[in-house]
């Protein structure tokens, strides 16, 4: 199989939600990396649903896995040993077909400093930890994602160019405003796509916060700015809470129906985030490949 590094500039079709997964599997506010050591079936069945929809790339179930992330359910000290668990059931699934499986950081709930009480560089010392514990695993590469914060997304982008030798893709997230699209600190899609460069990042994007049709615009953005390969994973479109239940308001086949204008824009690797699941991969994949 050819390396990561290979095939970043090739059409690649990422997995969809984890989270949407798990909660539908009974996942009720636990701590998601858990469920890596006490139900790994579990976790690898989803890696596998998404592989027969036709994703190339899974991620691991990790988002969450940094110790400052873990210290909030008691888990601070098993950063490596989730990490571990988490690497060998993706690739337990991805077995030897030729998908890839990328270590998935996110952010950490903290601000750096002046806004928080933590530097930069206890950012990097922890992201490197989670960092090198997916890489020890085997996992192929290492996806940032769901930053709200350049600041945060370029220390993790840094700890992992500093760490391995692995390819970092990087992901903001981005909401819609009378300013236009802007993280959560308020940095506009040229601005942390920038920092994410700078930092090092081998392919740069966006995920979560957006649903296809705005995701598209976002990537119009980031492709001004990033000569390179592009990642763009959309949310199935808003959530909603219908009777106290949270879903989102694009089904498999409008979700779908726009991932192509979504690759026109100028995203070579595309996924799903937050509401996604394997039926809306298994719908893009066709439609990518002109199969629908």
């Amino acid at each position: 199989m050819r390396g990561l590094c290979d095939v970043l500039n090739d059409p690649l079709l990422l997995d969809g939600a984890m989270g949407t997964q798990l909660f539908g599997l009974g996942l009720e506010g636990d701590c998601p990396e858990v469920w890596n050591v006490d139900k790994p079936d579990a976790v690898e069945g989803i890696h596998r649903g998404y592989i027969e929809a036709g994703a190339q790339i899974v991620l691991t179930n990790t988002f969450g896995a940094t110790e400052w992330k873990l210290a909030l359910s008691g888990h601070a000290a098993d950063v490596e040993r989730f990490c571990r668990a988490a690497a060998e059931n993706a690739l337990r699934a991805a077995g030897d077909d030729g998908i890839y499986v990328l270590g998935d950081v996110g952010p950490t709930g903290e601000l750096a400093a002046p806004y928080g009480t933590h530097s930069v560089e206890e950012f990097e010392a922890v992201f490197a930890a989670q960092i090198a514990a997916l890489a020890k695993a085997g996992v192929h590469g290492i996806i940032v994602e769901t930053m709200g914060s350049a600041v945060e997304a370029a220390a993790a982008v840094r700890a992992g160019k500093n760490t391995c030798d692995l390819p970092v893709l990087a992901c903001a997230t981005y909401s819609a405003g009378k300013a236009g699209y802007r993280t959560l600190m308020g940095e506009t899609v040229a601005q942390a796509t920038e920092a994410l460069l700078e930092a090092g990042a081998d392919v740069v994007g966006s995920n979560c916060g957006l649903g296809t049709e705005e995701m598209a615009e976002v990537v119009k953005e980031v492709k001004a700015v990033a000569g390179g390969p592009i990642i763009a994973e959309p949310n199935a479109g808003q959530p909603k809470l219908v009777e106290g239940r949270t879903v989102f308001d694009e089904d498999a086949e409008t979700w779908a129906a726009r991932i192509p204008e979504i690759a026109a824009a100028g995203a070579n690797i595309v996924g799903g985030c937050c509401g996604t699941t394997p039926e809306h991969i298994a719908r893009a994949g066709r439609l990518l490949t002109g199969r629908a």
